[in-house]
């Protein structure tokens, strides 16, 4: 999983030609940073009291129209199974939840004997998605067997993994989109996979 020190919700180009804008979520608030693509720095000059003309107004405009629709999309937001999910890991496998990076609420869950992680906890933003008007979303990052990826993207909730490696892995929605028992199936099979490998021996 690519290292995060923030939770990236939204990442995606502006209309105004030249630059993305990217917001995360750092200890519970929405923190936006607009870069300028060719230039490859931080353009700020939208933010700077004084510092408006034509083309940094239409920036401001079109970053407080995302920064709202994700607001509005957390407000709107439904109680997860995120608490379900965490209480059949501690009952079935021991395990109970961390929070690897201080300034994030993305959390894991990871074995104890081989300290891999088998469960990822991220908010993303529903258009990261192809989910568009779905504001701010939880979601699960689970191991899956690489021949079974195809057929498990066909299922209500599920989708290509977010930040993790697509072939191995799949991102379930908490939203109740995907029925709990799936859900705890999903969960075991990805525990399973981040054991210990059976070391091959050689035929006589």
């Amino acid at each position: 999983m690519e290292k995060q020190k923030e939770n990236i919700i939204y990442s995606e180009p502006l209309r105004v030609p030249g630059l993305t804008l990217e917001v995360s979520l750092v200890n519970g608030k929405m923190v936006s940073r607009v870069t300028d693509i060719e230039m490859g720095e931080e353009y700020r000059l939208h933010a700077i009291p004084g510092g408006s003309n034509a083309f940094s107004d239409l920036v401001r405009e079109e970053v407080e129209e995302v920064l709202t629709k994700l607001r509005e999309g957390e407000k709107k937001s439904e109680p997860t199974r995120e608490g379900e999910v965490f209480a059949l890991a501690k009952e079935r496998f021991g395990t109970e939840p961390e929070y690897p990076w201080a300034d994030s609420d993305a959390a894991v869950l990871r074995r104890g004997d081989t300290k891999k992680w088998y469960a990822v906890f991220l908010n993303v933003a529903g258009e990261k998605l192809g989910l568009t008007g779905r504001g701010v979303l939880r979601v699960v990052n689970l191991h899956a067997d690489p021949g079974k990826v195809p057929e498990l993207l066909l299922k209500p909730g599920h989708f290509p993994a977010f930040h993790m490696n697509k072939k191995s892995w799949v991102t379930l929605l908490l939203d109740g989109s995907v029925p709990m028992k799936d859900l705890a199936e999903e969960l075991s099979e990805s525990y399973r996979l981040g054991g210990k490998e059976k070391k091959k021996t050689l035929a006589k």
